[in-house]
């Protein structure tokens, strides 16, 4: 729990709850550092009533910028991932790439430019043969960030971006509901500003690979920075997964096929 304007010390508790009158106290202090800055267009305007979060392991701050698209949020010193609530800002721009910020005693400024879209991709998007509508469609930039729609009744999307762009934006969906047991048989990478016809096409698989990945010295279970990867031998296609934090397994549905399989991550070769 967060309250307006205070922080929890500690952050968050363990307990363990035997019978039905656990105690938890929890106390607050007045944040003794704080995260800002401007959020403006690419043309220097102010973009006023924009929400901006900070976000840690252990709690989650939103404020909202005011008529100068000033925004400061109270935090204590860490590191802390700051960016743009998407709700408040994607009918006007484009959403930007959140930034880990690390804030010391004496506060931290961050800046944000939010691009607004002067063009289109546009294309289908198909679940097993068969127009998907209402599904969230988005075109994500390194540099510029997201533009988001919603399939209409055919599956038909038009997704609003910036350009000019070096390079261009990667397509992929957000469902509702769980995106387990979904896989995408079509690649779009690097798909430039103005591009009409793009197909996405998903698939429901139940079968696929599971599996932990091991340091090959220590025998220790592998979860932070590595991941399993499969190739379709005759479409290219290729797959990803990585562990799940609660119990290091990764799990990667595939289409029936052959595959090249392997495994990797920092500081290790493949396998």
């Amino acid at each position: 729990m967060v309250t307006d304007g205070l922080m929890p010390d500690p952050q968050a508790q363990q307990l363990m709850v035997f019978g039905p009158n656990t105690i938890a106290d929890f106390t607050y202090h007045q944040p003794v550092s704080f995260i800002a800055g401007l959020v403006t267009d690419d043309a220097d305007n102010p973009a006023a009533d924009v929400g901006v979060y900070a976000s840690s392991d252990m709690v989650d701050l939103l404020v909202y910028t005011d008529s100068t698209g000033y925004y400061e949020i109270g935090v204590d010193p860490g590191h802390y991932w700051v960016g743009v609530d998407g709700e408040s800002a994607f009918e006007h721009y484009l959403i930007p790439n959140e930034r880990e910020v690390f804030v010391d005693e004496g506060g931290a400024t961050h800046d944000i430019t939010l691009y607004r879209p002067n063009d289109t991709i546009s294309g289908q998007v198909v679940l097993n043969n068969a127009p998907w509508p209402g599904v969230m469609v988005f075109a994500w930039n390194d540099l510029v960030g997201a533009g988001v729609t919603f399939a209409d009744s055919t599956g038909n999307f038009s997704i609003p971006v910036y350009s000019p762009v070096a390079d261009g934006y990667y397509l992929d969906v957000q469902a509702d509901g769980p995106m387990e047991g979904l896989v995408r048989l079509s690649e779009m990478n690097n798909v430039m500003p103005g591009a009409t016809g793009q197909m996405l096409e998903y698939e429901t698989v139940t079968g696929g690979l599971e599996g932990n990945i091991y340091d090959a010295n220590t025998d220790e279970v592998l979860i932070d920075q590595v991941g399993m990867a499969a190739i379709d031998m005759i479409t290219g296609q290729q797959y990803n997964a990585f562990p799940n934090w609660d119990n290091g397994m990764y799990r990667l549905y595939l289409p029936d096929g052959d595959y090249m399989i392997w495994a990797g991550g920092q500081n290790y070769y493949p396998a």
